[in-house]
């Protein structure tokens, strides 16, 4: 009713009456509390008949939930039946709708304890993130609508926080599905970069330094090589596995030398055996 539209099919003067009244407040975090008291709901005549007989019979109700269909919404001979139910009882009221509703009003002026529940207003959505966020995003929540929590970090968990965003960022980069969504994920990666660099105190230059170096020792990664494996050599080739060495017997100090002689990459390997403990070794 207020700053109606000119040209409208509204009268200049609406008929409006004002009242400056406090009443309770009772947000949405309460409306579960509601649902857990043990409720008689009323939506007719016949209820209220039987609401007396239960609340006669029964004590395990506390409260009465008015949910009145639209047909008697504005009965007041229904809602006077409500009240003095309310009244023989002592039992509050729980009314399914709005405190502009005239249900609502007529309660409350005949001095009944009522509670009103708007039944199509959401509950409250919490949706948990815990990350680090750019500057500007409590600011993009808040113009929204919507409250954001937000705490600063500082010191070591700022150094881990970005840590924890390199990674989330790299995997997005990852995950970009075309070549625009790749430029603002690398865009991104970027940022976080830079930022840990600057409250580390380390140099652009010095990594774009240290990234020549690399690429001229190691290369780069423009070939696209793919390193599938790689297979260990072994310090001695014997190039047949089950042959027998060649040997050779000679006289040295009265003494028996037996001379194994292995190829090894070109070479020959000499190992004298005492001619006593060595053949028994090799006749064993």
């Amino acid at each position: 009713f207020v700053q109606t539209p000119e040209g409208g099919n509204h009268p200049k003067n609406v008929p409006w009456y004002f009242e400056e009244k406090e009443i309770e407040d009772f947000s949405l975090e309460k409306r579960d509390s509601v649902y857990s008291r043990n409720l008689f709901k009323i939506t007719n005549y016949d209820d209220i008949e039987s609401a007396r007989k239960a609340f006669s019979d029964d004590r395990k109700y506390n409260s009465i939930l008015l949910y009145p269909n639209e047909k008697i919404i504005r009965d007041n001979n229904f809602l006077k039946a409500v009240t003095k139910l309310s009244q023989d009882f002592s039992k509050g009221v729980v009314f399914m709708g709005s405190i502009l509703q005239h249900a609502f009003y007529q309660l409350r002026s005949a001095g009944v304890n009522v509670s009103c529940i708007e039944p199509f207003v959401p509950k409250k959505e919490i949706i948990g993130y815990d990350k680090l966020v750019r500057d500007k995003i409590p600011e993009k929540i808040l113009n929204d609508g919507e409250i954001p929590e937000i705490i600063e970090s500082h010191d070591e968990e700022y150094i881990v926080r970005l840590e924890e965003k390199i990674i989330e960022e790299a995997s997005e980069v990852a995950s970009a599905s075309t070549t625009q969504e790749r430029i603002e994920e690398i865009a991104d990666l970027v940022e976080v970069l830079e930022t840990l660099c600057k409250l580390e105190e380390i140099d652009i230059k010095e990594i774009l330094r240290i990234k020549k170096i690399k690429r001229e020792k190691n290369g780069g990664f423009s070939k696209g090589l793919i390193l599938v494996s790689s297979e260990s050599q072994p310090t001695i080739r014997v190039e047949k596995a089950f042959s027998k060495p060649s040997t050779t017997k000679r006289q040295k100090s009265g003494t028996n030398l037996i001379v194994d002689h292995l190829d090894m990459g070109g070479e020959q390997l000499k190992l004298n055996l005492s001619s006593e403990s060595n053949k028994e070794k090799t006749a064993k």
